[in-house]
């Protein structure tokens, strides 16, 4: 007979027994989760220098470098244009050459000489055409460059020093040169370098210099002094000058300072006038009249706006006009709208 509290006991005690733990589980856990991490981090950095590359590769192809080739593709073009300067008998110094390659699409040459006193503005404007065709025209067409020669020379009195584009077409070439030295036998100076305007500086006239209103090659700006009086006129971006009347102007600005200065911009038609006598309130009416009144008609005088102030360097606000038709209107409301209407009133009794 079986001893059945036997079995029993052994199947309850089979039934009831307590698993032990997997004592492998705790370290296996830590194990996977660092490699989960490690993958993570891997997986991470690999995107971000596929990221990386990626905006490197856009960066380049919108903002290219130049390279080896580009940079002798400059030297030679600059020799070229110095070798040609060199042999010309109007060149009275070695020319000296340097060249830039910033980016395939911005590569310039740069050749400086010195002319004989007294060449002729026609024959320096040939020799600039003449060096575009040495320098860039080849079999296959014009090379695409930046060329500037630099000339340095005295003419009729006038002391020329500037940088002459020698990349345009020949005929360009020659009219842009001639129209911006307009000015020679009657200027001190013109003076130009690197991307600034070129300059007219005409000295003490004692009336408006005759080419100040000739429009220019180039953007430029013509300055002269008048009867203590400092004028400059800046070009817009067609070369036109303002061309108000510059002698009334100045005669005007005579009767309530004996210095000053007055700035004239084509683009937009401003005129600035600034060292007016002063009271102690502010710019007076009665000085700021006989300006305005030199320029009654506002539209013939080809002018926008007039802004007037006192002393010259005074930090003040300024009385500023504007044109409507053909007459002036204040251009502010309030205390300095009626200060500016002030001043009309007393333009109109002169």
């Amino acid at each position: 007979m079986v001893d059945e509290s036997t079995d029993s006991d052994q199947t309850g005690s089979h039934a009831h027994a307590v698993p032990e733990p997997d004592r492998a589980s705790p370290q296996r856990s830590p194990n996977r989760l660092f490699r989960g991490c490690l993958v993570l981090i891997v997986a991470v950095i690999v995107s971000m220098a596929g990221i990386w590359m990626l905006f490197v590769r856009i960066d380049a192809s919108l903002h290219p470098q130049a390279g080896p080739a580009d940079r002798a593709y400059a030297r030679q073009v600059a020799q070229e244009a110095a070798d040609h300067l060199g042999h010309s008998p109007l060149v009275t110094s070695a020319p000296s050459a340097s060249s830039e390659a910033a980016t395939p699409s911005d590569i310039s040459a740069h050749v400086s000489i010195s002319l004989k006193d007294g060449t002729s503005v026609q024959e320096a404007a040939d020799l600039l055409a003449s060096t575009h065709e040495a320098a860039l025209h080849t079999k296959d067409g014009t090379r695409k460059i930046t060329l500037t020669v630099s000339m340095s020379w005295t003419l009729s009195g006038t002391s020329i020093a500037a940088d002459f584009d020698a990349s345009r077409a020949t005929t360009d070439i020659i009219s842009t040169t001639t129209r911006d030295l307009t000015p020679v036998g009657e200027a001190r100076t013109v003076r130009q370098g690197g991307s600034s305007l070129l300059g007219i500086d005409y000295g003490e006239v004692g009336s408006p210099p005759a080419s100040l209103a000739s429009p220019s090659g180039s953007r430029t700006w013509k300055s002269f002094t008048m009867a203590g009086w400092q004028v400059t006129s800046t070009s817009n971006e067609t070369r036109q000058f303002a061309t108000p009347p510059m002698e009334q102007v100045i005669a005007a600005a005579t009767q309530t300072s004996a210095t000053g200065s007055i700035t004239f911009e084509a683009d937009p038609g401003s005129m600035s006038v600034t060292g007016l006598a002063t009271d102690d309130g502010g710019l007076a009416p009665e000085a700021a009249a006989p300006v305005v009144h030199a320029l009654s008609d506002c539209h013939a005088a080809g002018l926008t706006e007039l802004s007037l102030n006192t002393t010259t360097g005074h930090d003040g606000p300024w009385r500023t006009l504007v044109c409507q038709g053909r007459t002036w209107t204040p251009k502010n409301d309030g205390v300095k709208g009626q200060q500016e209407a002030a001043i009309l009133n007393k333009a109109a009794e002169l």
